[in-house]
């Protein structure tokens, strides 16, 4: 087995920081972070597999001992930071609200990526509906900020 390959392995056991499997009688793991791109959060394990399922995993580092994998739906070129000019200064974006704090909106852009409205002293409402312009971005940070376009 080497890195970048794709196999097919049986999950063993599932735990919150991730999906461990087998493959070839070497042990391997996904963690809860190789399982999407969205950063949004409230993911579990137990949404993606199930003890004695098969899984198509691509995997991204490995010893003789054990593997690390991310799930093969997890493209690299699905990765919504990939592409800095995706976020440019200016660009507009949709999304939907799914987190209030006191100084602003989370939002869930339609591309997967996350990023926050700044407190504008409008009141926001769970599932909202924004059309946004980029106002900042940090790809090294995986930060956006947005305002209401």
């Amino acid at each position: 087995m080497r890195e970048g390959d794709e196999v097919v392995a049986e999950v063993t056991t599932i735990e919150e920081n991730g999906i461990y499997l087998v493959y070839d009688g070497v042990p391997g793991v996904v963690n809860v972070t190789h399982l999407t791109w969205n950063q949004r959060g409230g993911h579990k394990p137990e949404d993606f597999a199930k003890v004695g399922d098969l899984l198509r995993v691509r995997v991204y580092g490995c010893t003789p001992e054990r593997f690390y994998a991310s799930l093969k739906e997890l493209r690299p070129e699905d990765n919504p930071w990939q592409d800095p000019n995706v976020f440019a200064v200016g660009s507009i974006h949709n999304g939907e609200v799914y987190s209030i704090a006191r100084f602003g909106a989370f939002v869930e852009l339609d591309n997967g990526a996350v990023g926050l409205v700044r407190d504008d002293d409008k009141e926001r409402k769970l599932g909202e509906r924004l059309a946004l312009r980029v106002v900042s971005f940090d790809p090294d940070l995986k930060k956006v900020e947005l305002e209401v376009a």
